[in-house]
């Protein structure tokens, strides 16, 4: 591998690290479920090591992000290529608001 690539896999190694130090810190009760919350549910002779968690937690993200990826991809085409349901998905979605300020992601 060339250094560049080399560089950016160092970079993703300590995003994803401080991913899951971060993650480890949140109080489990009161956390959305989530794939990190089903696997500190485990018993700790069950559960992965720290270390597994690291390594692991770059192949988590990449097949999270490529999945999410296809989806969205999905979600352009086939409402682009299909005008008459494009309307229909339009008029559903714009009927749930009262407003267009009311369509933010913060106010999910």
């Amino acid at each position: 591998m060339g250094k560049k690539l080399c560089e950016k896999r160092r970079e993703q190694s300590k995003f994803c690290a401080n991913y899951i130090d971060v993650r480890l810190t949140k109080d489990q009760e009161n956390t959305r479920p989530d794939f990190w919350f089903l696997v500190l549910r485990q018993k700790e002779e069950d559960r992965l090591s720290l270390a597994e968690m690291y390594t692991n937690s770059s192949a988590f993200m990449i097949a999270g992000t490529e999945t999410t990826a296809t989806l969205l991809s999905g979600l352009t085409y086939y409402p682009l290529k299909n005008p008459d349901q494009m309307e229909k998905l339009a008029t559903e979605i714009c009927g749930s608001f009262q407003s267009e300020e009311e369509m933010i992601i913060g106010a999910l």
